[in-house]
């Protein structure tokens, strides 16, 4: 009798068990249900003006669309029940032209990581972190290194020895 029992309960666990993955799976909102990976290729080539752009992932929900020279990002972004959405993250280029008073054409960005990037230009050494609240996604300075001889102009809060 304990072993029928015992079977039963077993039964129960593991189908139960399947059923919950299941539920939780479908619950989440899948990107399909917002815009397409299609539908983005095409928003972006809008975006960059070009027809030959592509799209190359550079991490989870996390894809730049280039082409003709140019470069722009989105992340896919899920709140509670909504359909996720493609967001276009920030230039960091411009942003970076601003607050480090260097023209965008002598800046070079290089990819850090997933959610960083470094920027070089006009004898400045920065770099940026990606945070994405609410419904933006921004690049924000989290170091920058100046050379001796810019070191005098920078507000000493941001400039690291």
């Amino acid at each position: 009798m304990l072993e029928v029992i015992a079977a039963i309960a077993i039964t129960c666990v593991v189908l139960t068990g399947c059923a919950a993955r299941t539920r939780l799976a479908s619950s989440a909102p899948p990107a399909a249900q917002g815009e397409t990976r299609a539908q983005l290729l095409a928003r972006a080539r809008i975006d960059l003006g070009c027809e030959r752009a592509s799209l190359v992932e550079l991490g989870p929900r996390h894809v730049a669309a280039a082409g003709c020279g140019a470069q722009r990002e989105y992340r896919n972004v899920c709140e509670g029940a909504r359909a996720c959405e493609w967001i276009t993250i920030d230039d960091l280029a411009i942003r970076a032209s601003f607050e480090l008073e260097c023209p965008v054409a002598d800046l070079e960005v290089v990819t850090l990581g997933a959610s960083s990037r470094g920027v070089v230009g006009c004898g400045v050494r920065a770099t940026y972190v990606l945070v994405c609240q609410g419904e933006g996604c921004h690049w924000l300075p989290s170091t920058v290194h100046r050379s001796a001889a810019e070191r005098h102009f920078a507000p000493a809060a941001l400039v690291q020895q």
